[in-house]
């Protein structure tokens, strides 16, 4: 009898992040898409996860409790800029320490490492993981995807990076030996980013889409009348002072809008600049304050009853940075009320429908949903007629071709 072929070895993926303890934050929808789409493709995927992860997640998406702490639950925040400092060297080394047991106990090599969410907390540590164990010693290749900026963007301003963003850039440009032969690849999520990191300094970066795990949407409906009050809204995503939660507050204090219901996800308290809490309005009746983590399958319900999603970004904390919500609601045919010269707005531009403002004008803001509100079919037909160049441009396949098959041209 003639032997069979060999099998070919499943290629390996391990994804690091610190953070994911539960359904908290942007990491486990994040996560969890990575994982399905690379389980499509056959691939063996482990997730390195806190201590702290919650069963259910850990047999969703195979994640591994590992990391002892993450810099997400503000360990090294401190007054004193040394002190501060030091921490990033502290958490550096954790990093480091960590992941170099774990390399030294892998039997054979790990295709790809992606560090979906990477800070100068980690960026040390990661540049002496790639010289020691990159290259095909244990990692034939390590991506880092930076979604965070590294300045603020205000208004008819030219970008000024700080004395800590030079820090920043100056450990950036020490990875040039590992991005020039591929060891190491360097990722974002908007092209933005992309044009600050390489301003900043000179990195050459690729922009991976926003991957999206939620369920397929129902059918949308786009003919019959709403009746009076039943305009629904909703704000997801954790509520926070960047994402514009207290102009939302007084925004629907407008009285035209009394009759419009807002879903609002808060889980945890929100804090100005200054210091003071940002509370919902007491007793607000179009306001309904969503005040735990919602499961997969309880966000994506939700979601598909809103008429609309409000993002009343602040623009100099997202001009440049991306919101998975967005993308979600593009890719559900959902019509979005949004601030202008933003990110958000340049994508809906493209593969969404919806109303703009000015970002911080709280009247213009409630004018966007009023007009929204008065109809909402002839918003959902235009957000459902985007639907498909949404699909195409945040795919599985331009995700994965970007994750696997991404090359960068080596720094001049």
């Amino acid at each position: 009898m003639a032997s069979s072929a060999p099998e070919t070895p499943r290629r390996r993926l391990i994804v690091c992040e610190e953070a994911l303890k539960d359904f908290n934050g942007h990491w486990y929808e994040y996560d969890k898409a990575v994982v399905e789409m690379n389980r499509a493709e056959g691939v063996e995927v482990t997730v390195l996860a806190h201590r702290e992860l919650i069963p259910e997640i850990a047999r969703e998406i195979n994640a591994v409790p590992f990391f002892s702490h993450t810099n997400w639950d503000g360990l090294y925040y401190h007054p004193r800029a040394w002190r501060r400092y030091l921490g990033i060297l502290r958490h550096n080394w954790r990093m480091w320490r960590a992941m170099s047991r774990y390399f030294r106990q892998q039997a054979g090599t790990v295709d790809l490492v992606f560090v979906p969410t990477v800070v100068i907390f980690h960026l040390l540590a990661w540049w002496f993981l790639a010289w020691r164990f990159g290259g095909g010693r244990k990692v034939k290749r390590i991506v880092l995807l930076i979604r965070n900026s590294a300045t603020h963007y205000e208004a008819d301003k030219e970008i000024q990076f700080s004395q800590s963003a030079r820090i920043l850039g100056a450990v950036l440009k020490a990875y040039q030996p590992w991005t020039k032969t591929g060891r190491v690849v360097f990722t974002t999520d908007s092209h933005r980013l992309a044009d600050e990191y390489d301003q900043l300094a000179g990195l050459p970066m690729t922009v991976l889409p926003h991957p999206c795990s939620l369920v397929s949407p129902p059918a949308v409906k786009l003919s019959g009348a709403k009746a009076a009050g039943t305009f629904t809204l909703m704000s997801p995503g954790p509520a926070r002072w960047e994402k514009g939660a207290h102009l939302l507050l007084e925004a629907l204090k407008a009285p035209k809008l009394g009759q419009v219901r807002c879903r609002m996800q808060w889980p945890g308290p929100v804090f100005s600049p200054s210091g003071t809490e940002v509370k919902p309005n007491p007793g607000a009746a179009n306001i309904e304050i969503l005040g735990r983590p919602l499961s997969s399958e309880a966000y994506a319900a939700l979601l598909a009853e809103a008429d609309a999603v409000v993002l009343p970004y602040l623009r100099e904390a997202y001009y440049a940075r991306i919101s998975g919500v967005a993308v979600e609601a593009m890719l559900m045919g959902i019509p979005l009320i949004y601030s202008q010269d933003t990110w958000v707005s340049s994508m809906v531009s493209e593969y969404g429908a919806g109303l703009g403002f000015p970002s911080g004008d709280i009247q213009a803001l409630s004018e966007c949903i009023w007009e929204m509100s008065q109809n909402p079919v002839k918003w959902k037909a235009l957000a459902v007629e985007k639907r498909s160049a949404a699909r195409a441009h945040f795919s599985p396949a331009n995700f994965q071709s970007g994750l696997w098959g991404v090359t960068q041209t080596p720094a001049p």
